[in-house]
């Protein structure tokens, strides 16, 4: 978002006269003693740019803070990133002489927009409820002015409206009792029963990557780490969409609140999005790029990364094809060449009800696309129904249906739970969220355990592997396209075919 300058209006007396004999001659004046004198004029925006550089013998990323420096400090501007293990380039506040000028330079590629991301919006959600305390907090992190705001207010919380007939519903989870939410039990567990649900606090070894609104500490995750790229040193979750997401990938397995499909796997906070969910390409880019730097013996260090994001703003084809390189998608080509490195990412379709190859992450095909189920038992057969499980009021779907606002399109190669599914909250407590969103995660901790039985199977390799064992046990008739992906199954694990 550019910066602008506010013009400031002066009166100046002519000819040291107390009088203005005509304002046209007046107007012509006090311009030109503007010009002459440089006041007044309102200042060039600055505009937030990604600056590409070109392919050299030195490794990306040693040139690139080099060339930022130098260039910067001759024009007066400071490189807000500089990206060092995935692309050769920088991000930056620069005027339009200022591009024009960094495009003559040899060494620059390309100058493109610092475009607008989002959270995929959630669907439904509870009140920000502590379950253990049963209080809202009142503080909520400010957010700095040079953070995106949204364009309107937030979306009030739905208030749920009081059913006409109670119902008996399955215990909420809290610090007295563990629960296993319907998403990981409609999924399975590994046929092998590795990770048996027994309240042992069994922690899976891998790590994992939440690249959102952050991640905050909860007695129920294994957090160990992260980054911050809007901003401050803190990369806790001001929103509460992260740290959401991270339970329903890895929540422990103990004896009290949620379990994960990879309990106890190691969670790494990248915080790309502020309190309001917006952020800018510049701040996932440097997630990509913090992500990717993160190694451990010549191997990646963090095996998943799961975007619950999106680019904002209007539809386009989302994949040229040559990993971004043809229509200057910088994410695009971080991404080909973090996965390329070893970490393999897990996107959200979307909300939109609309083909998901015109939204980014979503359309890469690099990236495992994840649409929505409605589930409310956690079982097959579209017996369940929604009062039992979600609050009354929220909006309606059917049991064992994709998701009445998911994305479709044959981008999609997976399907999860993602309906009034309970996770972990900001404050230390519980919640209930619903969308793609919800649904992405599962398939993050599947990857996840994928990765632990077969940590030399490649990123195609596995993602065949999950698309072999899904399975078909959904209506889909509720489908928007002749495309049915196959919905998560971790009841057997097939194992991934080795490279030709």
């Amino acid at each position: 978002m550019a910066d602008s300058g506010d013009g400031v209006g002066v009166r100046r007396r002519v000819g040291g006269l107390g009088v203005l004999r005509s304002r046209p001659a007046f107007v012509a004046l006090a311009v030109l003693t503007l010009l002459v004198g440089g006041g007044g004029m309102p200042a060039e925006p600055a505009a937030p740019v990604i600056v590409l550089l070109r392919p050299a013998a030195a490794p990306v990323g040693a040139r690139a803070r080099q060339v930022a420096d130098e260039l910067g400090a001759r024009n007066g501007w400071r490189a807000s990133h500089v990206y060092a293990h995935t692309i050769d380039g920088f991000a930056a506040r620069l005027t339009s002489a200022q591009q024009t000028a960094l495009r003559r330079d040899p060494r620059v590629s390309a100058i493109v927009p610092d475009e607008l991301i989002e959270l995929v919006e959630h669907e439904d959600a509870e009140p920000i409820v502590d379950t253990t305390t049963g209080e809202t907090p009142a503080n909520i992190q400010s957010t700095p002015s040079s953070e995106p705001t949204p364009s309107v207010a937030p979306d009030p919380t739905p208030t749920p409206a009081p059913t006409a007939t109670p119902r008996t519903k399955p215990p909420t989870p809290g610090p007295a009792r563990q629960i296993v939410p319907t998403g990981v039990r409609r999924i399975g567990r590994p046929a092998l029963n590795a990770w048996p649900i027994n309240g042992a606090n069994l922690q899976v070894n891998i790590d994992i990557a939440i690249v959102d609104t952050g991640v905050s500490p909860h007695p129920d995750l294994n957090l160990v780490g992260g980054k911050n790229c809007i901003g401050g040193r803190k990369w806790h979750d001001g929103n509460g969409h992260g740290t959401h997401v991270a339970g329903t990938a890895a929540a422990l397995d103990n004896d009290f609140g949620v379990v994960g499909v990879a309990p106890g796997a190691r969670i790494w906070s990248v915080k790309v999005l502020n309190k309001y969910g917006r952020g800018y390409a510049s701040w996932l880019l440097c997630g990509i790029d913090w992500i990717t730097a993160q190694r451990e013996g010549g191997r990646a260090m963090i095996e998943v990364a799961n975007l619950s994001l999106r680019f904002r703003g209007a539809e386009r084809p989302a994949d040229d094809g040559n990993c971004g390189q043809i229509i200057g998608d910088a994410i695009h080509r971080a991404t080909c060449r973090s996965v390329g490195r070893g970490t393999m990412y897990v996107a959200a379709a979307g909300n939109d009800r609309r083909n998901a190859a015109n939204y980014r992450p979503a359309g890469y095909r690099e990236v495992i696309t994840v649409s929505a189920l409605s589930d409310f038992d956690g079982r097959p057969g579209a017996k369940g129904n929604l009062l039992d499980v979600c609050p009354a009021g929220w909006t309606r779907d059917r049991d064992d249906r994709m998701l009445r606002v998911s994305n479709f399109g044959r981008v999609i190669q997976i399907m999860a739970p993602g309906k009034c599914i309970w996770s972990t909250n900001r404050n230390g407590g519980y919640r209930q969220m619903s969308g793609t969103s919800m649904a992405t995660p599962h398939v993050a901790g599947a990857v996840a355990l994928y990765l632990l039985h077969y940590p030399d199977a490649s990123a195609n390799a596995i993602r065949a592997a999950l698309i072999a064992c899904g399975t078909q046990d959904w209506v889909h008739a509720s489908d928007r396209d002749s495309w049915h992906e196959p919905l998560l199954n971790l009841d057997v694990m097939c194992a991934p075919e080795p490279p030709t």
